[in-house]
């Protein structure tokens, strides 16, 4: 009986074990999983309300440079979809180009990047209206500032206004030591031929204090630009910046630069810093388009390693701010490199690690508290070191690549960051990703930037994969019918990417729905509709995602039979105009 108890005992605890270590590597019956990870030792500071000092500024040169276009080179684009692309070549040039940057809308892409001509750097945009298939020929932004022409501009970056396609850029200067700004727009991406360029500088500011004394800003690291619709200004640039303000001086803060056009012919510059956040780097922003949130992450040394910090900020009329808060991600180990993204209600971090490769924070309620989830820890050997992610999000997906070993990945996650897929290689040539923070970028689901140098120097590559067009719509609805009577028909269409459809449907007696949408893909769809006729009619319908590509055609067909009331109608009809049928009708009786 003690052999029993014991054994039963032993099983018991035996069993518990096994279930831990199972716990602790992922759930059951899933053979890529990640589990979700919450370091014990991991510390959160509580958000801290921020105090920007703001000065304004009238902006010293203002060129507005018209460029004309070089031959297009761009082809039709006869292709539906494909599945996989083989890598394509961006930009080859003799020199050396990294630092890309892209935005896209549909079927329209526009990136730019530096070019290194001898010890100098400038950025050349190209654009594309095949979804990134094919490029136009590079056209140089060209920046003057004062007396010099032409200057040496690096570190671009881009936000889009949907719809519109209106790109905004900024760039950095080494002039003034980094003392400079540029601001470009580009009022459409499907047509560069009309660049509008601003420089703004920022060394020799007097203080409104002393008349006498200057101080100026310079360290100019990152710079961002994001759309920034419910405020005077269009776009609100962010970046790291030093002063040596005598009142509020800082090194490596937090800095936003609000461009405010009182008229065509004078721009006003109004700057704010936090000189409470200092020694950062690593600079990233997003945000949603209908929000007046700008958020950002970025990396704030402590002394001992590298933590994050997490921000956002929101601005009134002018440059009236309403909120500033942040909050310190604390970690026993160094984050590196991080990437934020918004999505819905959710706020994505995603950061490098000294040991547990790639991290991702994830917040649902604006950053109060976060979930952190491994993304490459069970995926790769432990011995790799994955660095330098990136991150896309929609509503069903979330997107990482990062590069290891000369090669970038890509993985995939449909539960909000808990699990993702295996890496797939994106690069054809092993080991050509040149390994540098921001010298690759991640635009949207269909396609990622980098610097390759596979040709023994630094060119531009990117790209496309899984680019499909919806299912033909399935079709649910009434085989028969009666005229004039409404009947519900259902339509479903799912598409590959996940993405949202909208619905033509050709009723076949005249009537036609344009486009209704967008719809969740796979979800069904109803809508009703009557016939006014009787007939057999054929029902049309094709669907079509949010990129454009549509499906085949389905069709389903209804049947308004006439009914035996409608064909005594018809006889009494026939008898009342031919009276003398009616009359030999009576005498056969």
């Amino acid at each position: 009986m003690r052999n029993n108890t014991f054994r039963n005992r032993f099983f018991f605890v035996f069993t518990l074990v096994v279930l831990l270590i199972l716990s602790s590597i992922g759930s059951f019956g899933t053979s890529n999983n990640v589990t979700n990870y919450n370091d014990a030792s991991q510390k959160i500071d509580s958000y801290l309300k921020g105090k920007l000092t703001w000065i304004k500024t009238t902006s010293s040169s203002v060129i507005n440079p018209v460029i004309s276009f070089k031959d297009n080179k761009l082809h039709t684009f006869v292709n539906n979809f494909f599945i996989k692309s083989n890598n394509i070549v961006v930009s080859n040039a003799v020199g050396n180009e990294s630092y890309p940057s892209s935005v896209m809308e549909k079927n329209n892409e526009l990136v730019a990047y530096e070019y290194e001509d001898g010890s100098k750097n400038h950025i050349y945009i190209r654009n594309s209206v095949d979804y990134g298939e094919s490029w136009s020929d590079a056209i140089r932004i060209v920046a003057n500032h004062e007396d010099n022409f032409d200057i040496e501009i690096n570190s671009p970056s881009f936000s889009l206004e949907p719809i519109v396609k209106k790109a905004y850029g900024v760039c950095k200067s080494p002039l003034k030591n980094s003392s400079v700004l540029g601001y470009f727009e580009i009022d459409n991406i499907s047509s560069i031929n009309n660049i509008k360029i601003n420089t703004f500088e920022f060394s020799g500011l007097p203080d409104k204090n002393d008349q006498n004394n200057t101080y100026a800003f310079w360290g100019f690291k990152t710079p961002k630009v994001v759309t920034y619709r419910d405020s005077s200004p269009p776009g609100i640039i962010v970046f790291i910046g030093t002063t040596n303000q005598s009142t509020y001086p800082c090194t490596n803060s937090l800095m936003f630069l609000l461009i405010l056009q009182l008229d065509p012919h004078q721009t006003v510059l109004a700057l704010g810093w936090a000189p409470g956040i200092q020694n950062l780097n690593n600079l990233s922003i997003s945000k949603k388009y209908d929000s007046r949130y700008i958020y950002g992450a970025c990396e704030i040394n402590n002394g001992s390693n590298q933590d994050l910090l997490f921000f956002k900020i929101s601005f009134g009329s002018r440059d009236n701010t309403r909120d500033f808060i942040y909050q310190i991600l604390a970690s026993p180990e160094n984050l590196t490199h991080p990437q934020i993204f918004v999505e819905e209600n959710h706020i994505y971090i995603v950061t490098d690690s000294d040991s547990r490769g790639i991290v991702l924070y994830k917040s649902s309620n604006e950053g109060n508290s976060w979930d952190i989830n491994q993304v490459t820890r069970y995926m790769i050997s432990l011995s790799a070191d994955p660095n330098y992610p990136m991150l896309y999000a929609n509503e069903t997906h979330l997107f990482s690549s990062f590069i290891e070993s000369g090669n970038i990945y890509l993985t995939k996650s449909t539960d909000y960051g808990l699990n993702w897929n295996v890496p797939v290689q994106i690069n054809t040539e092993n080991n050509s990703v040149v390994e540098e923070y921001r010298f690759a970028d991640f635009p949207d689901k269909f396609h990622i930037f980098w610097t390759d140098n596979r040709e023994r120097n630094r060119d531009i590559y990117s790209n496309l994969f899984n680019l499909q067009p919806p299912s033909a719509p399935a079709i649910k609805g009434p085989a028969r019918g009666k005229k004039g009577v409404s009947y519900n028909f259902t339509f479903n269409s799912l598409d590959p990417d996940g993405d949202d459809v909208s619905y033509y449907v050709d009723w076949g007696d005249g009537c036609m729905e344009d486009w209704d949408g967008p719809h969740a893909s796979g979800v069904d769809f109803e809508i009703s509709h009557s016939f006014p006729f009787e007939k057999t009619f054929t029902i049309e319908v094709k669907a079509k995602d949010t990129f454009d590509f549509e499906s085949d055609w389905s069709e389903f067909e209804i049947s308004i039979p006439r009914t035996r009331a409608t064909i005594y109608s018809l006889f009494y009809w026939f008898l009342e105009r031919f009276i003398i049928l009616e009359r030999l009708l009576d005498l056969i009786k």
